[in-house]
């Protein structure tokens, strides 16, 4: 769905100038937030169906990864739903899934894991698109403490900008979109999803990992979307202290020093460009900041204009919940709490499949 609109866009002038910029962002961030992933290498990897169900217009396959390294070994399972009718040549949108064995969060009654929403497989294979969720936590878990048969305790981080593990579930969510391609599911179109804590996941995977074509994140907040200076609710100290699995040694120097950081979010949220990105937040979720999501989403707008492409249709922060959106970019913002609804995956369906259908359509560079 990419080439399409890059394809009316003049890239070249800032091109070479970008890519080198992009190499230092990365790095920065890298060094100071999420940590450098090590070199990962494993003697055997397997992967096996272990489950098959037929579902209401679709198959839902449940594959488990194998991954051993001398006489230690670590695994995770990802699930596929998909209709055999539209083939395995269908968009993919692969959601990073960091709940799988936080029972408290699933069976808290103010998200809507119970009824699917959260990430509605078969709303989105009816919808024309292969379904993939993640159980990234199996691989390595929510926690510091970290088992025999964690990744992280097969390769350890090193020194203060070790990787952390939101960049374990990020080379998680990477490692099986490979897997899934080697599988038959040959779409050139891979979405990476993810609410909360997964939606910070995604926005990182997709920074890091061009295999991502497109990145829906919704209410990543703290790390994720929302900008850190200014930032109410959650801040670094916050993140620090609850989650310190979340971010390399360096980052919790930054803890009360926002205005120290060396970056802001926007220039992760750069690090996509230019892939397609969708940001939601929802109005009473305090904690995540919605004006602070908007606001990096209106810096990256205007990285969006200088490189030739039309950026979001307004810069005032929306008062209700329609989608604003540019050629690459879109943002909403509902009413209600910390979540994510069914509400909020129809609109980033509909910009993606805008997308896919050559709707949005680039301005000449």
């Amino acid at each position: 769905m990419i080439p399409q609109i890059i394809s009316q866009n003049n890239l070249s002038r800032w091109g070479n100038l970008w890519e080198t910029r992009r190499a230092e962002i990365l790095s920065l961030i890298e060094d100071t937030m999420f940590g450098r992933t090590p070199e990962i290498k494993f003697d055997r990897i397997s992967c096996s169906l272990i489950e098959s169900a037929q579902g209401l217009g679709h198959v839902r396959e449940t594959y488990r990864l194998d991954m051993s390294l001398e006489n230690s070994s670590c695994s995770m399972s990802f699930s596929i739903f998909y209709n055999p009718e539209h083939g395995k040549d269908a968009p993919v949108i692969l959601n990073i899934n960091p709940f799988s064995r936080n029972d408290k969060i699933l069976s808290d009654p103010r998200y809507s894991f119970k009824d699917g929403s959260v990430f509605p497989a078969a709303l989105l294979v009816k919808s024309g698109f292969v379904a993939v969720q993640c159980n990234v936590d199996e691989l390595s878990a929510d926690s510091t403490e970290k088992g025999p048969h964690d990744i992280m305790s097969l390769f350890p981080p090193q020194g203060s900008n070790g990787w952390c593990t939101i960049d374990a579930w990020a080379w998680a969510a990477a490692f099986v979109a490979h897997e899934i391609h080697k599988m038959g599911f040959s779409s050139e179109s891979v979405t990476v999803s993810g609410f909360s804590r997964g939606a910070r996941t995604a926005l990182w995977a997709a920074a890091k990992y061009d295999i991502f074509t497109s990145v829906y994140a919704c209410q990543s907040g703290c790390c994720g979307a929302a900008m850190h200076r200014g930032k109410t609710g959650e801040t670094i100290r916050d993140i620090t202290t609850r989650y310190p699995q979340w971010s390399c040694d360096n980052f919790k120097k930054y803890a009360g020093r926002e205005e120290e950081l060396p970056f802001d979010q926007h220039m992760m949220l750069s690090l996509i460009f230019p892939r397609p990105l969708y940001i939601s937040s929802a109005r009473e979720d305090r904690w995540s900041c919605p004006e602070k999501e908007f606001e990096s989403c209106v810096l990256v707008s205007a990285f969006h204009e200088i490189m030739g492409f039309r950026g979001l249709e307004s810069t005032t922060f929306p008062s209700d919940s329609r989608t604003i959106q540019g050629d690459l970019l879109a943002y909403h913002v509902r009413d209600g709490g910390h979540d994510c609804t069914i509400e909020d995956w129809e609109k980033a369906i509909c910009f993606l499949m805008c997308l896919m259908s050559g709707e949005n359509q680039g301005q000449e560079g």
